[in-house]
């Protein structure tokens, strides 16, 4: 792999390992340079070597923390998503998947208007816009779709970025519309009952 990218370009450039001292063993940005003669035969060679194991740890950490975070989101009933400060899609759990019947490449980058509708989206906005302004936000809503109308208590909560600016948004939905619908029937068998 070094040595057809050297004969081919006369530079390599990848990451590699080294062993440290007790053999340990260290992540390192590397780069090879081939250095030809006058016949255009290579003869030396040139490498540089920067340590990259903290970012490699680093990044490993990040990995396993959004692995986590994708399991917790998967396990759970309600649906998540998140959106950015430009109102599009960013993330979106399966169950969210279920309730748009999209599946998740047809949602993510898309505007909130262009995958709820102009009337939807016209009614979450103003709670979108307070979690935007830093607000955590809890109601219930109501959407209409093809089978009919569906309950949902809501929580919009603001994701702040490295500098605590709020750049996008976590929007957790779970559906009420059972539950209601068993509310409605207990009043008015009370009712009736009267």
């Amino acid at each position: 792999m070094i040595l057809p990218a050297l004969e081919e370009r006369g530079v390599w450039v990848g990451e590699s390992a080294v062993y440290g001292a007790n053999k340990q063993e260290i992540a390192v940005s590397h780069m090879v340079i081939a250095h030809r003669n006058e016949r255009g035969r290579i003869k030396p060679y040139s490498t540089v070597m920067r340590d990259i194991s903290a970012e490699s740890t680093a990044k490993l950490e990040l990995l396993r923390q959004m692995n986590t975070l994708r399991s917790v989101t998967e396990a759970i009933p309600e649906s998540v998503a998140v959106v950015g400060a430009d109102l599009r899609y960013r993330f979106v759990n399966s169950a969210f998947e279920r309730w748009m019947a999209t599946p998740c490449k047809n949602i993510i980058g898309q505007t909130v208007r262009d995958a709820l509708g102009r009337d939807a989206f016209l009614h979450s906005l103003p709670q979108l816009a307070r979690a935007l302004a830093g607000e955590t936000v809890s109601f219930e809503s109501s959407f209409d779709g093809a089978e009919g109308s569906t309950n949902l208590s809501m929580s919009h909560a603001p994701l702040r970025d490295d500098q605590e600016r709020v750049d996008s948004v976590v929007t957790v939905a779970r559906d009420t519309t059972l539950q209601n619908a068993k509310r409605c029937a207990c009043v008015s068998s009370a009712s009736a009952t009267h």
